[in-house]
């Protein structure tokens, strides 16, 4: 296996040559791609700023006590008593910062590498960037907290890699040691896509033993408010409790349903429709992944993509066996892949351009692969799956 110093010397990436006409115009499309996607998903927030799933999951907060996924709402309520600030501009506010630090962490990324229409095509699935525009029930949920300082992470370490110091200079280790916990206080859901951070380190940097502490304090921690929101998950009357704070804050009484209800029960029934349903999706999903993953990374990188990816996975699962929402989950985790792949990708993957024919299938097939389908965000949504004309 390489050292990272010496996969970085081969890496033909940090020489950087000139990008040629086609990476230039991919990166134009890129751009346009990501402030279209930005601007479409604010909007919708701005919409939906009753609903109680998409606003009221972020307003649960600790006015009766600790409880999970109460950490934003309560920032949100202290800021409405403290500074007389509206709490869904708050939230709608946050949400806008957490889009932007995704896309511009998309952007870095993309302008510190050659990327292509395969590359856009990948952002583009429907499981990628569109999924919150082709489901806006899906949208602007608390994972967008966790894709955006997985990026912001990602991108910065790419612009800042050094690790050659003590772990308590090391911003990587304080980035970690409050995002982690912070992640998890979010949403306790977050917790299981945590993993993602390491399979990122051992593919990037090889030294998984080296940044064991880097990476196993801010777990610890976050393990730690895991299982606090497990113990406090709410019961019987925190729904009505919740409700009054936010009636308290003259805030819509429609926000005390969806989230909010839930803290008290939530009821999942999984059929095997729906098993087959989201079957096709795993593989319209993951399938064109892993097979970017099989051109874009070096051949030693390979199988320890596929290996930690599937760990990472794995850690999933719960998350499918305590809810119906499997769309997101399987959204989150294939924008944690991307943003891995774009950072860590090897070798420029290109049409043939040679082989005109070749090319003009191939974009045919990813224009198909892009428009053709859609990803719901609940196992129970009456969004189709294919796009029919």
């Amino acid at each position: 296996m390489k050292s990272p110093r010496a996969r970085a010397t081969a890496n033909p990436l940090d020489d950087r040559p000139p990008r040629d006409r086609v990476s230039q115009a991919a990166l134009v499309v890129w751009v346009v791609c990501l402030t279209g996607y930005w601007f479409v998903t604010v909007v919708i927030q701005h919409i939906a700023v009753s609903n109680a799933w998409i606003t009221g999951d972020w307003l649960i907060n600790y006015s009766n006590g600790f409880v999970r996924r109460g950490l934003m709402g309560e920032i949100c309520r202290q800021l409405h008593y403290l500074a007389g600030f509206n709490p869904i501009s708050v939230v709608v506010t946050l949400k806008a910062a957490f889009y932007a630090t995704l896309c511009a962490s998309l952007l870095v990324l993309a302008a510190r590498r050659s990327i292509g229409l395969i590359e856009i095509a990948i952002v583009l699935s429907p499981a990628a960037l569109p999924f919150e525009i082709n489901d806006p029930l899906g949208s602007g949920r608390k994972e967008i907290a966790l894709l955006a300082a997985f990026a912001l992470y990602v991108a910065a370490n790419d612009l800042f890699p050094g690790r050659k110091r003590p772990i308590q200079c090391q911003w990587q280790f304080w980035y970690l040691l409050v995002t982690l916990p912070a992640l998890t206080l979010i949403h306790e859901g977050l917790f299981f896509f945590l993993p993602f951070f390491l399979a990122y380190t051992w593919l990037k940097d090889e030294s998984v033993r080296s940044n064991g502490l880097v990476l196993g304090i801010p777990f610890t921690i976050a393990t730690a408010a895991f299982f606090l929101s497990w113990i406090f998950r709410g019961g019987n009357g925190i729904s009505a409790a919740m409700c009054s704070s936010l009636t308290a804050m003259s805030l819509d009484p429609l926000l005390c349903g969806g989230a909010t209800a839930a803290l008290e029960h939530y009821d999942v029934h999984i059929g095997l429709p729906d098993v087959l349903r989201y079957l096709l999706l795993t593989i319209l999903t993951f399938g064109p992944l892993a097979w970017y993953a099989m051109k874009a990374l070096s051949h030693s990188s390979r199988g320890q993509f596929l290996v930690t990816t599937a760990v990472a996975g794995a850690a999933t699962v719960p998350l499918y066996l305590l809810s119906e929402d499997w769309g997101r989950w399987m959204h989150i985790s294939a924008v944690l892949m991307i943003v891995t792949l774009l950072a860590c990708k090897d070798v420029s993957v290109r049409l043939p351009a040679r082989r005109p024919a070749a090319a003009v299938a191939g974009v045919a097939a990813m224009s198909v692969y892009v428009f053709s389908w859609q990803m719901p965000h609940w196992i129970h949504s009456q969004l189709p799956i294919l796009k029919l004309p």
